[in-house]
């Protein structure tokens, strides 16, 4: 396409959008905004406060050294914290779906077993 014919097509777009258009009071302000505006709002909801705690709770675990973040991870509290970020990132449902682990183990055994 020539250029001008270009112009011509482009500015029947414009038009055609124009007209498209629901007609605005200046009074009430658009709430969708730009792609900018909508990313710099903040969040429609606020974090669950005990989930906060829960997560800060597994950082200091993760950051301890080894042997003791594997004690650590053994305790109560650290499991149920453990589980509620799980369910939290929809990891709960994840791990239904795959192979337990004591059946993955035992899986290759017989064969072992029998030699």
């Amino acid at each position: 396409m020539c250029q001008e014919h270009w112009k011509v097509y482009v500015k029947g777009l414009r038009e055609a959008r124009t007209d498209a258009m629901p007609a605005t009071d200046d009074a009430t302000p658009t709430t969708a905004g730009t792609q900018r505006e909508r990313l710099r709002r903040p969040m429609a909801h606020a974090p669950d406060p005990e989930l906060v705690k829960v997560e800060v709770l597994v950082a200091e675990i993760d950051a301890l050294p080894g042997p003791e973040a594997v004690k650590r991870n053994g305790d109560p509290d650290v499991q149920a914290a453990l589980e509620l970020v799980g369910e939290a990132n929809g990891s709960a449902r994840r791990e239904a779906l795959e192979t337990p682990l004591g059946e993955a183990i035992a899986s290759g055994t017989e064969e072992a077993d029998a030699a």
